[in-house]
């Protein structure tokens, strides 16, 4: 088997978000939809988070779900505090075991913050623990404690904790569409495709502006009605003077069809 045939048979690791968070006393009692993180990463050993003593066998373990929690919310922060320590603003404890209902920590506790995935800056991806390692791996953060004003002291109970952080791709704003542009028939054609003489089209576009305008007389000629009657006289008038009172050029019509 060839390289690339190796590399494209490994499953592609899981970059959705973390939706909640939780803690159980048992590996088997992890709740529906979550997963436990069961072992180390870098020496595949028990992950367990309580580390108790000899005289009794207690443990915890971290579970992460990617489809249970409130809908449209994602995991934005994993944190440590300390197990008197008030938790920070809008970060949610997690007090009991989710299979025992026991208590969850001891000196120490994770807690996480949710947010509305259309606001969060970032989200939680995947969450490990190390046993001696304490260089977070590529691609992963080391998770701290959190104090009044600053970061310290990554391990929860002898162990390393890393959270891996993916942030949302940022979808570009679409400009508004550009009103569209008033349609002029070219010459030669109709509104319907079809072609016309170019006399006619020229006249359409010279009248095109005054559709739907009622054609009404100026009121000013309105005398005009008392003409109706009105007789002329040709017998009295040459040939000539006939010609030059009723002839008319169409010189101010020719124009406007041009």
């Amino acid at each position: 088997m060839y390289t690339g045939d190796l590399v494209s048979a490994l499953p592609l690791p899981d970059e959705r978000p973390v939706t909640s968070v939780a803690v159980v006393e048992s590996v088997t009692g992890c709740p529906p939809g979550f997963t436990v993180v069961a072992k180390t990463y870098d020496q595949d050993t028990d992950a367990d988070l309580w580390k108790d003593g000899f005289w009794r066998r207690e443990t915890r373990y971290l579970c992460l779900s990617k489809t249970e929690g409130n809908s449209g919310h994602v995991v934005e922060e994993v944190a440590i505090v300390g197990e008197r320590d008030m938790p920070p603003e809008s970060h949610t404890p997690i007090p009991h075991t989710a299979d025992t209902g026991s208590r969850a920590w001891k000196k120490k506790q994770i807690v996480y913050k949710v947010s509305p995935a259309e606001t969060a800056i970032r989200f939680v991806v995947d969450v490990i623990v190390l046993s001696r390692q304490r260089s977070n791996p590529d691609g992963f953060s080391l998770l701290g404690e959190l104090t009044m004003s600053f970061c310290v002291l990554r391990e929860l109970n002898g162990l390393t904790v890393c959270c891996k952080y993916g942030t949302k791709a940022r979808t570009p704003r679409r400009s508004a569409p550009a009103p569209p542009l008033p349609y002029t028939p070219s010459p030669g054609s109709s509104s319907n495709g079809l072609a016309t003489p170019s006399g006619t089209d020229t006249l359409t576009q010279a009248h095109g502006g005054i559709e739907g305008v009622p054609f009404v007389i100026n009121p000013k000629l309105s005398k005009s009605k008392e003409l109706k009657h009105f007789t002329l006289n040709t017998s009295l008038m040459t040939l000539e003077e006939l010609e030059n009172l009723t002839n008319y050029d169409f010189k101010t019509e020719y124009a406007a069809l041009q």
